[in-house]
């Protein structure tokens, strides 16, 4: 995929658009996830299916058919550093190794997650090992490495604990080279590791799904 700047004063590279039809990218209103699977590839869930934006030209292709056992209209999904795949829907998690789910999924959010609400809108990893989990106006942080419920004090306003994030968020990302992102419908923002805003909104059409 066409990778957008490091900071909002340098452009992202030109790549000749590709042209449009009824099952393209282009014509995407909505989403549910955007994650970097265990392979590195960085891939856009939408109902049934998923898109691989690693492709020249991306397809869609039924989601079901690379995650067995994945519902549709998922709420959120991340690789881990372990290369484990994890996707949300309402008070459910599934859990692969590689394209396997494995045994006894999909299980409660609330045993690996305790204190993540249910219908979660995005998860954002952390460089400390934990996420922070989107929504509506508010967020978590969940701890994975100490597997201890949710601290007392979230959740937090995004207004509040995360100046220059969007009032409500659609995804996020954890790029295979530690970059992140939050997305919130057609536009987007890049985040440092502090959860700084780096530069400005940009139009996710034209630096992730190369439309003209």
């Amino acid at each position: 995929t066409n990778r957008p700047p490091l900071t909002s004063t340098r452009p992202p590279p030109t790549r000749t658009p590709r042209p449009r039809t009824n099952t393209d990218l282009c014509t995407l209103t909505s989403y549910d996830a955007i994650l970097t699977d265990h392979r590195g590839n960085i891939c856009v869930l939408a109902g049934r299916f998923y898109y691989n934006l690693n492709e020249t030209n991306p397809v869609p292709r039924k989601a079901i058919a690379k995650w067995p056992g994945l519902p549709a209209k998922v709420d959120a999904g991340f690789t881990y550093r372990d290369s484990k795949t994890y996707f949300y829907k309402g008070d459910q998690y599934w859990k692969y190794s590689g394209l396997r789910l494995e045994q006894g999924y999909p299980r409660p959010l609330s045993q690996a997650f305790p204190g993540i609400p249910p219908s979660v809108d995005a998860i954002l990893l952390a460089k400390s090992g934990g996420f922070h989990a989107f929504k509506g106006p508010q967020y978590w942080y969940y701890d994975i490495g100490k597997q201890k419920p949710v601290e007392w004090y979230y959740p937090k306003a995004i207004d509040d604990g995360l100046g220059g994030f969007p009032k409500k968020l659609d995804a996020a990302l954890v790029t295979g080279e530690g970059r992140r992102f939050v997305f919130a419908g057609l536009r987007y923002l890049e985040v440092g590791d502090d959860n700084k805003v780096i530069g400005r909104m940009r139009d996710v059409r034209k630096d992730w799904f190369n439309c003209a």
